[in-house]
Formats: structure tokens, C-alpha cells, sequence
């Protein structure tokens, strides 16, 4: 990570609008699958969260990242993307009615520590020019009077602060009148209703004195509300980004000639990837004599580091009952906001393995995406969740029929035991939807693993 981590946080906004030429499922499909990953792992891009808006206005999607520092973006690792940009990146971009980027550094947020907060359902944005004249006023009025108002209203949950660096139009909007104004300053309220903004005390808020004597000297955009609960991959990427877009998965029993502790170290000296240090490996073993009974995951995001695992999968054959390499594409991630950074990964996994039915993907993907993994993440003792999607798997050897990779690998760590037996674990397949989701889906596997010293 480079220095701009020290500087002042930055954020990007970006509006969008598919117009007459991109249908919304190919302007998503390319965020989800292409874009946002491409993001995120450049390092200082911290979080991501995508909006649909609720109100039938204009433009009609928002994506905002938080930065480390505005200078993320002049880096060469995100300066770098633009070149290396798909044939479907550059069609999709070039066909949309606006894509309109811009760049803010931090001001405030309310309130000040703010990082265990979760994004509110509802975003209410407010842009502001003020009065050059009136400018250190017009702050002084946000800072000690406005949030702090807002803040007293049912529903509201956090208010941050921006000041404008840069604007572009990136597509569309050939006409500069029709083009979105960008003012130097940006509000942004997170709500859990809509009816917030109704109450007596939001009223309050925007009708002070000191709100009249300073909101005549300047000019109030009010764009409209968003809603983050809409798009495929918001509830997942609003969190740190992943730290590797792939991951390799070793699903193994030793003989009984050899014991763990041996083929750990085994696995550790001789399976050392290209480009990748020994401690990236996490060693696992299942829980009440399951099988397969070890597991070990490589964040590995080099396709030379998979080849090179093939070239040793004999180094390992000789040692073991069974064998099974995967390769898995990261697709979204869910971690919990106030996990002390040293306490992942997670002691326990919760691994489940899924294959839906033909032509049942989209909804499975929802599902895990806007029900599932939030309900998982209110069982006691849980950290985080990883879904990935299989890309290669090679290896099948065996003592006895193994058993076809699914599609889906779902990796759900916790801090302690007992996670399975809670209720509200119980809870995750008994709504409606998860009921549904069962009948759609072929299971390899529900399985416990262990960490490994």
C-alpha cells in the first residue's frame, strides 16, 4: 500500500444510465463480472456500494468507492485499467445514454467514527454551491447545526460530507446543457426509510434561522433518493474488497501411514506456488470425521500459480486417499465491519458446495446475495463470507468415486463453535425464498473445518 494511505480519504461517484442501446442486465452483468472486480483489487479502493433509484428520476444508477486518498485514482495500477479494458467494457461504455464520473476528498462524517456503521437502505443526496462570501458559514451551519439535526430523526443513520476535486462526462451527454452540474460540495444522508425525511424532526432541520440565512446565498441540488438493496452485488462489495480474485482449493485424506501434521508440512514445502509465500496457505480439518477430511485454501491470483499446482499434484498422490484441486473465481464477499483484522481468517468454516439447476443461476446468485449472507452474518461468532464460482478443478484421485466440484463454493468463517446449532443459523433455510432455493440446487457438500496451527 502506498503512502495515500495517510492522506485524506477520498470518494468516487459515479452516475449511470443505460439509455436506449444497453439493457440493464448487460449493463449489470459487465459491473458485476468485469468491472467492479477489475477495481477491486487496486490497492487504496476500499469499499464499494451500488444504488438503483427509488423515485423514477434520473440518472437511474449510482456506484460510489471509497479511497484511501483522491490520489488512488493517478496511480498506475488504476491508471492502468483503462488500457487493459475489455472489447465488452469499451462497447458497453461507449453505447450508455451517461456515465458521469467524479472525484471528492472527505470533509466529515457524522457520526466522526463511523466505520462499524452500515450503509442505511436509502441514500439521500444533496448538493450545494454556497455563496463564496458565505462559504465558512454555510460549513459551520452543516457541521454545528444541520447533521446534528438530522441526526435526531427516526430512521436516519449517517450523514458524510464532500468536497468536489474533479467532474467528467466518461459517455453520453454529448450535450453540455443536459450534462449533471456538478457544485463543490456533497451530502450524503443515509436513511432507513423514505418517510425519514417526512418526520418533524428532518423538518426541523431544514428550516432553522440559521438554515434560511445561509440557504439564501446558495444554491441546493437535490438529486433524489437511492436505494442499496436492488443490484446483484451491493450487499457484498460495500465491504473491504478481496484481497485476491482467485483462490485454490485442496480437498484431501492422508493414509492411515501418514499423519496430518506430516502432510501439512508436506503441502507447505513442496506445493509453494509461483509468486506466492507458504503462510498465504490455510490448513483445515474437518469436523466429527468427515470427508474429505483436510482442506487447504492459497489465495492465488496468477493463472501461472494454478499451472504450477497442476505440475505437482504428483508430489502429493503418493501421500494421500483422495485428491482434489479446484480453482475458484472470487464473486462477492460479505465481512463484518467491526472484525479486528487479527482474527481472520476465521478459526471455523462453514464450507457448502452448490450446483443450481439449469437456468437457476441468476436466482441463486440473488438469493445468496440479497438474502442469504445477511441473515448468515446475524449467527453469533461470525466474521465473514466468501462466495466463489468454480473455474478449473483437476485431480481426482481416489480410493473410491469423487464426487463432481460444484459450482459454487460458499466459505463462512466464524470465531468459535457452536455456529451450526444456533437458531438463527436454523433460520437461513427456512425463509421462503431459501425453501424455494432447495428444490433448484443440487448439494456436494455441508461441511465444518477447523484451522490448523
Amino acid at each position: 500500500m502506498s503512502d495515500c494511505t495517510k492522506a485524506v480519504p477520498g470518494l468516487l461517484f459515479v452516475y449511470g444510465e443505460c439509455g436506449e442501446h444497453v439493457t440493464e442486465k448487460d449493463f449489470n452483468d459487465w459491473y458485476d463480472g468485469e468491472h467492479v472486480p477489475a477495481r477491486a483489487v487496486v490497492p487504496g479502493f476500499q469499499t464499494l456500494i451500488r444504488y438503483k433509484q427509488v423515485d423514477g428520476r434520473k440518472p437511474s444508477w449510482l456506484a460510489m468507492y471509497d479511497l484511501s486518498s483522491p490520489d488512488v485514482l493517478q496511480t498506475p495500477a488504476y491508471t492502468g485499467l483503462f488500457a487493459a479494458a475489455s472489447h465488452n467494457e469499451r462497447t458497453i461504455i461507449a453505447n450508455l445514454a451517461m456515465l458521469n464520473r467524479r472525484v471528492y476528498s472527505h470533509i466529515s462524517s457524522y457520526p466522526a467514527n463511523d466505520a462499524d456503521v452500515r450503509p442505511g437502505k436509502y441514500l439521500f443526496i444533496v448538493m450545494i454551491q454556497p455563496a463564496p462570501e458565505s462559504e465558512e458559514e454555510f460549513n459551520n451551519w452543516y457541521e454545528e447545526e444541520h447533521v446534528p439535526l438530522l441526526s435526531k430523526s427516526p430512521g436516519w443513520v449517517r450523514s458524510r460530507r464532500y468536497k468536489l476535486i474533479s467532474a467528467a462526462e466518461v459517455a453520453g451527454r454529448a450535450n453540455a446543457e443536459e450534462a449533471l452540474a456538478p457544485l463543490t460540495y456533497l451530502a450524503l444522508h443515509e436513511i432507513e426509510s423514505e418517510e425519514t425525511r417526512e418526520t418533524p424532526e428532518w423538518k426541523h432541520a431544514t428550516s432553522t434561522p440559521w438554515r434560511n440565512k445561509v440557504g439564501g446565498a446558495a444554491t441546493f441540488l437535490d438529486i433524489q433518493v437511492f436505494n442499496h438493496g436492488l443490484t446483484s452485488e451491493n450487499t457484498i462489495s460495500q465491504m473491504a474488497a478481496p484481497e485476491a480474485k482467485s483462490m485454490i482449493v485442496l480437498l484431501l485424506d492422508g493414509r492411515e501411514d501418514t499423519p496430518d501434521s506430516e502432510l501439512h508440512e508436506l503441502i507447505n514445502g513442496k506445493y509453494t506456488l509461483t509468486g506466492i509465500d507458504a503462510t498465504s496457505f490455510r490448513f483445515y480439518k474437518a469436523s466429527n470425521g468427515q470427508k474429505p477430511s483436510l482442506a487447504m485454501f492459497c489465495d492465488a491470483p496468477l493463472n501461472s500459480s494454478w499451472n504450477e499446482a497442476l505440475a505437482k499434484e504428483a508430489d502429493i498422490l503418493s501421500h494421500v486417499a483422495s485428491f482434489q484441486q479446484r480453482k475458484y473465481t472470487l464473486a462477492y464477499e460479505l465481512t463484518t465491519p467491526s472484525a479486528d483484522p487479527s482474527s481472520l481468517p476465521g478459526r471455523y468454516v462453514l464450507l457448502t458446495s452448490n450446483t443450481p439447476v439449469s437456468g437457476h443461476d441468476e436466482d441463486f446468485e440473488k438469493f445468496y446475495d440479497e438474502e442469504h449472507l445477511e441473515l448468515v452474518a446475524k449467527v453469533p461468532g461470525w466474521l465473514r463470507s466468501r462466495v466463489y464460482k468454480l473455474e478449473e478443478y483437476s485431480g481426482a484421485h481416489a480410493t473410491e468415486s469423487t464426487s463432481t466440484p460444484g459450482k459454487y463454493l460458499a466459505v463462512h468463517e466464524f470465531e468459535r463453535q457452536g455456529f451450526i446449532e444456533a437458531p438463527e443459523m436454523g433460520a437461513t433455510a427456512k425463509t421462503p425464498w431459501a425453501e424455494r432455493i432447495l428444490k433448484v440446487v443440487s448439494t456436494e457438500f455441508v461441511k465444518v473445518f477447523e484451522r490448523q496451527k
